[in-house]
């Protein structure tokens, strides 16, 4: 499984980058995204991971909902208001899907991670998603 995945073409969906660290962001690239992932392996107790695609994508802020690449998995994408706070608005959602929904968010907030492509038939998408203006503070 591993092997077919390092194969898999890959992007970063928040922004565009001249070497893959978040010092190397090109000025005014940021896409204004988040992605998050969510996993079996740090959410064993969910079964039923179509009924939780339905029900993350009931939060107005997710833009796109859809399977992993392996399919056993999630990920969405979340317009965001201030990419200049990237990494505070990243352990905000963090947070909210951990106290509204019992899921561990199991990405980095790094800006310039990396996600393998995947491919949902029946992936969510909300083209008029609401830009999420929550940013973390300790």
């Amino acid at each position: 499984r591993d092997k077919l995945k390092a194969r898999k073409p890959v992007i970063t969906p928040s922004g565009q980058f001249t070497r893959r660290e978040d010092a190397a962001l090109i000025p005014g690239t940021h896409t204004g995204l988040i992605c998050l992932d969510i996993d079996p392996t740090h959410n064993g107790r969910i079964r039923n991971y179509t009924d939780l695609k339905q029900e993350l994508f009931n939060f107005q802020n997710v833009a796109y909902c859809g399977l992993s690449v392996s399919a056993t998995g999630i990920f969405l994408l979340i317009p965001i208001a201030y990419p200049q706070h990237h990494k505070a608005q990243f352990k905000a959602l963090q947070q909210i899907f951990k106290d509204r929904f019992g899921v561990k968010v199991d990405s980095t907030p790094d800006v310039s991670r990396m996600r393998g492509c995947s491919y949902d038939p029946n992936g969510l998408f909300r083209h008029d998603a609401r830009q999420f203006t929550g940013i973390y503070t300790d």
